[in-house]
């Protein structure tokens, strides 16, 4: 998650738990607040965020507002949009639609609830928290589509075994043809998990023709990204020099990887 910033730095962040994120300005927070509200723990509002708000941000009056606010679950929603307001973050008719979110995240299931918070994390990249997510929402109330979103999450996790037997079982017990694609798909990226022989007419009758021609332009976009092109210049160019900036590269992945895990 890149956020720019707009208004004044803080010279110590304030650590944003559940996205494991160091926030710096109040643009950040804003954005955070905005874009995530399924992720916000009921006490985001706390005396550790006041005194942030106060001491490195100078936001004293807003600071003694929200300190009111502490430990009165039904002014929470109003605590959110008052931050959104002092920081000048949002226009009236976005403070209203984001206040129609808040209301709507109040009334959903339990499992409900739990699916919307892996959506957030899968989005973030975050594959482990979205697939602890998925899991608690299956849990809770089995939903085909919410399990089809584990298995996604494990195959970005590179779970492929967990992913396979998933979107397999959906694909016998709920005739999904989607966990039937995937599957497909799955094979074609980890050929340990290729059941083309035990699903061969089904994948034909479903429509492979049309999967290898989408996962073809699949990899003939990968094959043409700047940085892959800026990569094989330069092997071309030297490759010794190559070898040793693949190497740092694949350490970023490595770190990367591990971040989101």
């Amino acid at each position: 998650m890149g956020l720019i910033l707009c208004t004044k730095k803080a010279e110590h962040p304030f650590y944003y738990e559940t996205l494991d994120k160091n926030l710096w300005s109040m643009q950040e927070l804003c954005y955070v607040l905005l874009h995530y509200p399924v992720l916000l723990p009921e006490s985001i509002v706390d005396e550790k965020l006041c005194q942030w708000l106060q001491e490195e941000l100078g936001f004293s009056y807003l600071a003694e507002k929200l300190k009111s606010y502490i430990g009165q679950e039904e002014k929470r929603n109003l605590a959110l949009l008052r931050i959104l307001r002092e920081g000048n973050y949002c226009a009236e008719w976005e403070l209203r639609e984001y206040e129609q979110r808040l209301a709507a995240i109040r009334v959903l299931s339990p499992a409900e609830f739990s699916e919307k918070q892996g959506d957030a994390y899968l989005s973030l990249k975050r594959y482990r928290k979205a697939a602890e997510a998925y899991q608690k929402a299956e849990s809770e109330e089995h939903s085909p589509t919410r399990k089809r979103k584990l298995a996604d999450s494990y195959v970005a996790l590179t779970r492929f075994h967990q992913a396979g037997e998933i979107y397999e079982e959906l694909y016998q017990s709920e005739k999904m043809k989607e966990a039937l694609k995937r599957l497909y798909f799955l094979g074609r990226l980890e050929p340990s998990e290729n059941r083309g022989r035990r699903y061969a007419k089904d994948f034909r009758e479903a429509g492979k023709e049309a999967w290898d021609r989408q996962y073809a332009a699949a990899r003939k976009n990968a094959e043409n990204t700047e940085k892959i092109k800026r990569l094989r210049a330069l092997y071309e160019k030297d490759p010794k020099d190559f070898c040793r900036l693949a190497g740092e590269e694949i350490g970023r992945w490595k770190a990367e990887y591990r971040s989101r895990n």
